[in-house]
Parts: structure tokens; sequence; C-alpha cells
């Protein structure tokens, strides 16, 4: 087992997800995601017992 090759492989197919991600998706969504995430509070991660 080469655990150094199963990482670079791992790492390559990391950067093809991001790769699709930044060509197919992105260019689909809102400019200002972020802020509007902000504005809305649609990450805002609430706790309860």
């Amino acid at each position: 087992m080469n655990l150094q090759n199963d990482f670079n492989n791992l790492n390559s197919k990391i950067q093809d997800v991001f790769k699709n991600w930044d060509n197919k998706i992105l260019p689909h969504l809102p400019q200002h995601l972020d802020e509007m995430a902000k504005r809305t509070d649609a990450l805002h991660r609430k706790r309860g017992v």
C-alpha cells in the first residue's frame, strides 16, 4: 500500500470536483451570494437543547 500515491490520487479527484464547481455551478449563482447569506442568516447555525 502506497499512502503517498493514494493521497495524490485523492487530491487529484478533489481538484477535479472544484474545477467542475467553478465551471458548471458557480456561474449560475448570484454575484453577491455571500452577502445575501449573511444578511438573511441563511448559514446561521442555531443550537438548542
